[in-house]
């Protein structure tokens, strides 16, 4: 995977380099190496998303939201974006099949693991100020990956 990633940045093909990165974000997610998961994943957010490549900018959200839920930052302000990272990653009409997959088993494993929704721990935060469109259009898309990138900046 390395020798491709390598590749794909030498010819600047940004598809080839975020699908790449993603690969590797969620291998190193499934071995239990979140930073570097993080890292991969942003870095694809970032290539994905100058290049307009939705459906692999979409899977980067997901990861790094994994990762973030993984490393128990579900605090209130910041179980809101994840909760709209994965509703937006089951809702985008970019969002492939497995994207969608995963979306759903985050969903179900961060937010239902006892059957409590996440709504009810949220409640006090879910102001029409703070909630972006539900519609699965782009203007919802471009916020939450401001938002993420902002974050990663801090």
């Amino acid at each position: 995977m390395h020798e491709g990633l390598k590749m794909f940045r030498m010819i600047e093909e940004p598809w080839g380099t975020a699908l790449a990165l993603n690969y590797l974000a969620n291998g190193w997610y499934i071995v239990g190496v979140y930073n570097e998961a993080e890292r991969c994943a942003l870095e694809a957010l970032e290539i994905a998303t100058k290049a307009k490549l939705v459906p692999l900018a979409l899977e980067a959200l997901l990861t790094l939201a994994a990762v973030r839920i993984q490393n128990a930052e579900k605090e209130a302000a910041h179980a809101l974006l994840l909760f709209f990272i994965v509703n937006l990653a089951l809702q985008h009409s970019a969002s492939t099949h497995i994207t969608k997959e995963r979306a759903r088993d985050l969903l179900t494993l961060a937010w239902y693991p006892q059957g409590a929704p996440l709504h009810s721990e949220l409640e006090p935060y879910l102001t029409a100020e703070l909630m972006p469109d539900h519609s699965p259009d782009m203007p919802q898309f471009e916020e939450i990956v401001a938002k993420v990138l902002k974050a990663k900046q801090k």
